[in-house]
């Protein structure tokens, strides 16, 4: 009971901060999201299932792009070959990609803001809370 008090509480705070999105990020879902600052390029498809990072600077160094999925994880994909042509993809099978941040090469180096592209961070927690009470149901034995 009082970790679901908590999470509701968590959201409701959620509610009251604006959630992080980078101003290249286009407001129209049929288009994607991307983040482009210049020195490399991220971007997520129209249907939340794939993403890709280019990293568009020679300057020796890679670019990545680290995302949540709505089965709540996190992953990372890594353009290691710098500037060169080519760039590195991944795609989810049974979730959506609900936010990214790219972020250089260096594990030292901040990333860049978040771009929420999964709905506000109200829906990303109220899915939490929904997951964690079909958990709780199946571990009583309930449907």
């Amino acid at each position: 009971m009082f970790a679901t008090t908590a999470l509701a509480v968590t959201a409701l705070a959620a509610l009251l901060v604006p959630s992080p999105a980078h101003a290249d990020a286009p407001q129209d879902a049929r288009d994607g999201w991307r983040d482009n600052p210049g020195w490399a390029a991220a971007t997520v498809s129209p249907d939340r299932r794939r993403i890709g990072v280019c990293d568009k600077s020679d300057d020796g160094r890679t670019a990545r792009v680290e995302y949540t999925t709505s089965d709540l994880k996190t992953w990372t994909v890594t353009d290691a070959n710098g500037a060169r042509p080519g760039c590195a993809a991944a795609a989810t099978m049974r979730s959506r990609i609900d936010s990214f941040r790219l972020c250089p090469g260096g594990p030292v180096e901040p990333c860049r803001h978040s771009v929420w592209v999964g709905g506000s961070v109200f829906d990303f927690m109220s899915r939490a809370l929904l997951n964690q009470r079909s958990a709780a149901r199946s571990d009583d034995g309930q449907r």
